[in-house]
């Protein structure tokens, strides 16, 4: 199950990242290779609930880590600033996602 979590959470990320730079540019391959990037997720998102049906907590924990990784990508690649309560809040969903995978 967690090779689904992290194929699927890797390939939301990368869709991020590439629906970032059709934002930019607005070509149809950036808004091509966006959509494929997201039904790939998808898919794997298929797997995860196929292994847990639990919506509730996986849908929780889905939520934090794009949120996490969403954020690092922009950080990281984008040069984007958070402000300290957007550090915060960072900091808030770390803790979140390791009390719910306890």
């Amino acid at each position: 199950m967690w090779l689904y979590w992290v194929g699927a959470l890797l390939l939301y990320t990368a869709g991020e990242a590439v629906s970032k730079r059709w934002a930019t540019d607005q070509s149809w391959s950036s808004g091509g290779l966006a959509f494929v990037v997201y039904a790939l997720s998808t898919t794997c998102w298929l797997g995860i609930m196929a292994h847990t049906n639990k919506l509730t907590l996986m849908s929780t924990i889905w939520e934090v880590g794009c949120i996490l990784l969403a954020a690092i990508v922009g950080v990281v690649f984008y040069g984007e600033r958070l402000t300290p309560s957007q550090w915060l809040g960072f900091v808030l969903a770390i803790i979140a996602g390791w009390l719910l995978v306890r």
